[in-house]
């Protein structure tokens, strides 16, 4: 399969983004992502990028005057820099009431409606979602979204009462009047006024791996959050991510990276020359999203259940997407696995075995199984006890001790006691086996995992002991007691289990 370059920086987010064990990841979104909504009706325009608001206010400033605001901006400065100081210049010219009302009325956030894109990347465990956009879609879309409850943040007051995750709005929303963030002085002073906002993201960026999306690498709110962040973390700075249909040449790759910003450039994509213009930023977000949802691993929690929702198969022009390979629990269902009704079937029974040894060995470890998870392995357990009963005389002697120790561990796990169609069995089993000899009814064996077969044998035959204590039984507790003794020196284990079974 043909690769994209940079899979191994998204796989980076992706990981952290599912991850248990680790911080989390967290989102910061740009401009660019608003793109994906929905228009409420079909001549609404298209939500304006930054050259639409500063000809819209170059207009409104040089009414007289036909250049460009490419051809008006300051030499040497760059366009970012020249759209926020017309931002400043508007303000000064005619007050922030006026300026908010040019905001409002070019983004026009009621004629759109959130999108697909929208719900889905808020579906995504983000620990935290930044957002220097003024329209109100992110929040809008909380509704549709039941697998996670954002709390909504538009205000520094705001910041203590809301856990994570949360939405945070960090230059202000056209739902409140309040300032929002666009002229130079605001962005001069940013990280003086708005302290509290700066420290939340720079405790997100210390504790989470930062993933910025809907940015250009020239984007004002791109420039301003990297800057502060090597201006005020230095060389503790950790490396953020930048991610979308970036189109970046050889230097300004370089420019980045040496800025702590890893691109994720989907222009570099097997088969973004195929791409549409017009959809290459659609396909690089959908591209990105489908990425992230194929990486969620399998939640150790459902154990033994499997997931009924089918994986999402990517459009063939979004390919390759890496699928994460996780451990998963095998089907036990009888008509899954085509597995056989006769109860002396020896193949069915082998097969089963094997189905039960791996989905024990991804055991959660719960010390009591939940009640959700007791009637499955319960049920599953009842239709197959008696066929591997029955089978034992057919296996040879390691798969019996295999078979009646997955069968063991399961009534164990129940919290179920052993019935005497089992007991008799697991009694003449371990009485085959000699482990200081290592023969097997009698015989020299040399060709099986004996250290395997010695754990196996010891809680064997600790389950028999147990039985004993169960039926107060003290002669056949004794016995055991006194053949699992000489175990104590090979699993310190084995002496606290006989310790505690003999205070019972």
């Amino acid at each position: 399969m043909i690769s994209f370059p940079d899979q191994s920086h998204l796989n980076c987010v992706r990981d952290a983004l599912w991850s248990r064990s680790t911080g989390g990841a967290s989102l910061m979104v740009g401009a660019g992502f608003s793109r994906n909504a929905d228009k409420s009706r079909q001549d609404v325009p298209d939500i304006p990028i930054w050259d639409d608001l500063a000809n819209s206010m170059h207009g409104a400033l040089y009414p007289s005057e036909n250049e460009s605001v490419i051809s008006h901006k300051p030499p040497g400065w760059s366009q970012s820099e020249s759209v926020l100081r017309l931002a400043q210049e508007f303000e000064v010219a005619f007050g922030e009431q006026k300026l908010f009302e040019l905001i409002k009325r070019q983004i026009r956030d009621d004629d759109f409606i959130p999108g697909d894109f929208h719900t889905r990347l808020l579906r995504l465990p983000w620990q935290d979602i930044f957002t220097t956009n003024w329209d109100t879609l992110l929040e809008r879309t909380r509704s549709s979204v039941v697998q996670r409850a954002y709390g909504l943040v538009r205000t520094m007051g705001q910041i203590p009462l809301y856990s994570r995750p949360r939405i945070i709005k960090l230059h202000g929303c056209l739902s409140q009047h309040s300032r929002l963030i666009f002229t130079e002085e605001d962005y001069r002073t940013y990280q003086l006024r708005y302290s509290p906002f700066v420290n939340t993201v720079q405790q997100a960026m210390m504790e989470t791996v930062f993933c910025l999306i809907g940015f250009s690498g020239d984007d004002p709110n791109f420039l301003h959050w990297s800057g502060w962040v090597r201006d005020n973390m230095g060389e503790s700075a950790p490396r953020i991510y930048l991610a979308g249909w970036l189109n970046l040449s050889t230097h300004k790759r370089r420019m980045l990276e040496a800025r702590n910003v890893t691109p994720i450039d989907l222009s570099c994509h097997p088969q973004a020359s195929e791409w549409p213009d017009a959809l290459r930023h659609k396909y690089s977000t959908d591209w990105l999203l489908t990425s992230l949802e194929l990486g969620r691993p399998y939640d150790i929690s459902d154990w033994p259940v499997i997931s009924k929702k089918p994986e999402k198969n990517p459009q063939k022009h979004l390919e390759p997407v890496q699928r994460l390979s996780s451990t998963i629990p095998l089907s036990e269902s009888t008509s899954e696995q085509d597995l056989e009704k006769q109860t002396n079937d020896t193949d069915s029974v082998k097969r089963i075995i094997k189905i039960w040894s791996h989905n024990r060995k991804l055991y959660p470890g719960w010390l009591v199984i939940p009640f959700s998870r007791v009637h499955q392995l319960s049920s599953n357990t009842e239709e197959w006890q008696s066929k591997i009963v029955a089978s034992l005389p057919d296996l040879e002697a390691v798969d019996k001790l295999t078979a009646i120790a997955e069968l063991v561990w399961r009534k164990s796990t129940l919290l179920e006691p052993l019935h005497t169609d089992i007991v008799d069995p697991i009694e003449k089993i371990l009485n085959s086996i000699d482990c200081s000899k290592e023969t097997i009814e009698g015989s020299s064996v040399s060709t099986v995992n004996w250290p395997e077969i010695r754990i196996t044998w010891v809680m064997m035959a600790m389950s028999l002991l147990r039985n004993a204590r169960h039926e107060i039984n003290r002669s056949l507790f004794d016995e055991w007691l006194r053949k699992l003794s000489g175990f104590k020196t090979d699993y310190p284990e084995v002496n606290h289990m006989l310790q505690h079974e003999m205070s019972l």
